[in-house]
């Protein structure tokens, strides 16, 4: 999945959302992918790069007043992955 990818999705199923269900699925999505990157399932479905503009570019700019549940569970894969590749945590994951 490329950046290009992530927007699209970003787009149709958050910022214009017709109900909560659907940005519950973008965000259920990313989670799964990061968890499963964190626990050392192959994640060849998503780069490096748009890794990092997910968490930079979205997670990280999304008022905090409009955070779900699985917003929070996006953020929350997303913040232990990268720290704990770049070796900035260490964890028991």
């Amino acid at each position: 999945m490329n950046l290009d990818i992530v927007k699209m999705l970003w787009e149709i199923l958050v910022l214009n959302a017709i109900s909560e269900e659907e940005s519950d699925i973008f965000f259920n999505f990313l989670t799964s992918i990061m968890y499963g990157a964190r626990n050392g399932i192959e994640t060849s479905i998503i780069n490096e790069e748009t890794i990092k503009h997910i968490f930079f570019e979205i997670l990280l700019k999304i008022n905090l007043q409009s955070y779900r549940l699985n917003t929070f569970y996006a953020l929350e894969n997303f913040f232990l992955f990268i720290n704990h590749d770049n070796k900035l945590i260490q964890s028991n994951i």
